[in-house]
């Protein structure tokens, strides 16, 4: 139904019914207009054109105006900058600007860009904001593509006084049941490819002329760890190409490679109140060497080695030298799902290294005492030629063995309880004397003294009345004299 006015205007509806006349050039009583080409994706589309109908809502009369002065660009904060949606920056048509936030799921943005994800998932897990990087299935660019990248710069010259740190990124992850993961980064092959090298986490840092630089750091406060590596397929866990610095306690579960040796800090400039060490000896005559083995099956965790071992016990290293052994606690294990492998546990070692010079100062004292012993052997045989022979030993010739022969004295066992054979060589006949003293070099007895010809003799020596402790077996021959440690234990 269709009704012209006198006036000019055109209504279309049925306006009898209604009681009313159409008051504009194109009047619709009701319902709408429908432009059917305009479903098509291109007709009488034009992007150049920027002006949009409006409607005012009192009456229904149709207007235009300019896109960009539409409210909606301000209500949204977002404009177009060619094909980009920008917004928050200086020169936006309208708030907000440079110094303004931007939230998503939150009406108080406290950073930049704030995510606030507060739906609790039904199953599986859920992620604030994701990032794909898509990579062309045929890329000829050699690019990096990144998934992304966070940057934080300071420009100004000379550098901001008031700055303390800089973070390119930080993550946080709080209170969680099982674990908290600030950062979690992998780096894979699926299917067929195989890329040559996949890093988790990589860091790199460029020092600059007034500071060092750290391409990864870890901090950790109370009882935690700082860094935590673990291979669990049989690999390496750590690789330190170049010098490494740890401050506090290092464990490492399993072997460690050192290639370029382990020099341990020993700067006379960083030590006061040096002394000799004295009594080196005794200590060392304290000390008990082991053989044994690990409880690997009952520790798995610590990597502990297979076989037989030779050391000594922390426990009783202690109670001699506490200096060298220390207590630390071996950190707990949680899997990736934050269930306890392994608790925490105290464990004790030994510093090994310490004794080094423990040993020197030992073995110098010993040859104290030998060349007190050779001078008291020497006097004595020539201010006594005839000593008696002691024990019940028996002379008989024999081919002549090379370790006999090359060390003139051996001593077999050794140590040794009740029994032990003494071999020695005499390259050409001259008068011989074995005798036997303390560790002190006092003189006990003579075993053997005879005049005798070229040749390996033994003499089966019968110690079952000596204590146990150590002694000193003196070889002479014309004069030469070779001395050789004796050490009786108890059955």
């Amino acid at each position: 139904i269709a009704r012209m006015h006198p006036s000019g205007y055109l209504g279309v509806g049925d306006w009898q019914a209604m009681g009313l006349q159409p008051d504009e050039r194109v009047d619709l009583l009701n319902r709408t207009i429908r432009l059917r080409d305009f479903v098509h994706p291109t007709l009488y589309r034009n992007d150049t054109y920027d002006r949009v109908l409006v409607v005012n809502p009192a009456d229904g009369r149709v207007y235009w105006r300019p896109a960009s002065t539409f409210g909606g660009v301000c209500s949204s904060g977002w404009s177009l900058q060619g094909n980009n949606a920008v917004t928050a920056y200086n020169g936006n048509a309208c708030p907000p600007q440079s110094i303004d936030k931007v939230g998503i799921g939150t009406s108080l943005p406290s950073s930049k860009l704030t995510v606030q994800a507060d739906v609790l998932p039904t199953g599986g897990s859920y992620t604030a904001v994701q990032v794909n990087n898509l990579i062309p299935s045929v890329d000829n660019n050699g690019l990096n593509y990144v998934g992304v990248e966070a940057q934080t710069i300071d420009f100004t010259w000379p550098p901001n006084p008031n700055s303390v740190f800089y973070f390119g990124g930080r993550f946080t992850a709080t209170n969680a049941t099982k674990a908290n993961i600030g950062v979690e980064g992998t780096g894979q092959s699926t299917g067929s490819f195989q890329s040559p090298l996949n890093v988790g986490v990589k860091g790199v840092a460029y020092p600059s002329a007034s500071g060092g630089a750290y391409g990864v750091q870890g901090i950790s406060t109370g009882v935690g760890i700082a860094g935590y590596f673990l291979n669990s397929g049989g690999g390496t866990a750590l690789v330190v190409d170049g010098h490494a610095s740890i401050s506090g306690t290092l464990f490492v579960s399993g072997p460690g490679w050192i290639n370029g040796g382990t020099p341990i800090v020993s700067d006379q400039n960083l030590k006061h109140n040096i002394q000799d060490l004295d009594s080196a000896l005794e200590l060392v005559e304290q000390l008990h060497p082991k053989r044994y083995q690990y409880n690997t099956g009952e520790f798995p965790f610590l990597g502990l080695p297979q076989g037989e071992r030779m050391g000594l016990l922390a426990q009783e290293v202690e109670q001699i030298l506490p200096g060298l052994v220390q207590t630390a606690t071996f950190p707990e294990l949680r899997g990736s799902l934050g269930a306890m492998v392994h608790d925490s546990m105290l464990l004790k070692g030994i510093d090994y290294m310490e004794l080094v010079p423990l040993l020197i100062g030992a073995i110098k004292e010993q040859n104290v005492r030998l060349d007190v012993l050779q001078a008291q052997v020497a006097q004595c045989c020539g201010t006594n030629p005839g000593l008696a022979q002691q024990g019940n030993g028996n002379q008989k010739n024999a081919a002549v063995p090379e370790d006999v022969q090359e060390q003139r004295l051996t001593i077999q066992p050794n140590p040794f309880t009740d029994r032990t054979t003494l071999g020695y060589y005499v390259p050409q006949a001259g008068r011989v004397s074995l005798q036997f003293s303390t560790s002190d070099g006092k003189p006990l007895g003579t075993l053997r003294e005879e005049q005798a010809e070229a040749g390996a003799y033994t003499y089966e020596w019968n110690t079952s009345r000596l204590a146990s402790g150590m002694y000193f077996c003196t070889y002479m021959l014309d004069g030469a004299v070779v001395v050789k440690r004796a050490v009786k234990v108890v059955r």
